[in-house]
């Protein structure tokens, strides 16, 4: 079975500079990702795809292969699915490559485990929805959340009959925490995305593996997990 990985890492990032190589623990962030999928059971290639060859080099030297994505698909504005589409089409037209299963890790989520990698791919390969994104349990309710309307007056984002309803009584929710996404070449060229409305199954994380590093703060919070991990 074809298993790939592909790790989007574009250069250009805006709240930390150069952010997908900055150093965490003293190994450059997008080596965290590359580390837990090597050491996944079931991940037999790796690819990163960037539009940097710095980038390139450091993603070589730590054992991934690489595809260089064209610079339409650079910008912040470009969601990461259309670079795992991108790698899809590269892999197959340069090396006949087409994978069983693919995976999307991104690299702000270093903190994450090569057993939850496989436990995404077992439930994937187990239960077979269109796709498995991860999520870790939400300490807020739908019912805490409000807009503001155009009069600047709060609007609840979901309308309830009860406003009072004590928090024991609420459903829980779940964030996306970005860090694995798991689906087949021909559903994500079909949807062009890994979010399938009652076709995605959740991979529950911990709170502290679902880590994302878009700040310099969560950098901060990153290195102190695994300070504390290593105690």
């Amino acid at each position: 079975m074809r298993v790939l990985a592909i790790i989007p890492a574009r250069s250009g990032s805006k709240g930390i500079p150069d952010k997908n190589v900055t150093l965490l623990g003293n190994k450059p962030l997008m080596n965290w990702t590359i580390d837990a999928a090597k050491k996944s059971k079931y991940i037999n290639k790796i690819v990163v795809s960037t539009d940097s060859e710095k980038y390139a080099l450091i993603a070589a030297e730590n054992g991934a292969e690489t595809v260089m994505r064209d610079e339409t698909l650079s910008n912040d504005k470009v969601h990461s699915v259309y670079a795992v589409l991108d790698g899809l089409r590269r892999l197959k037209e340069d090396n006949d490559y087409v994978p069983d299963v693919v995976l999307m890790l991104l690299p702000t989520s270093p903190l994450r485990k090569s057993n939850s990698i496989d436990r995404a791919i077992e439930l994937y390969l187990e239960k077979k929805p269109q796709s498995v994104i991860s999520v870790t349990k939400s300490d807020k309710q739908l019912l805490h959340f409000r807009t503001i309307n155009d009069a600047s007056y709060l609007k609840p984002v979901k309308e309830v009959s009860d406003y009072n309803v004590q928090r024991q009584d609420l459903e829980d929710l779940y964030e996306l925490n970005g860090s694995i996404y798991v689906s087949s070449p021909t559903a994500l060229h079909k949807e062009e995305s890994f979010h399938i409305s009652n076709g995605s199954l959740p991979l529950i994380m911990s709170e502290e593996e679902s880590v994302d590093i878009n700040l310099p703060k969560d950098l901060e919070y990153a290195e102190y997990l695994i300070r504390k991990q290593k105690a």
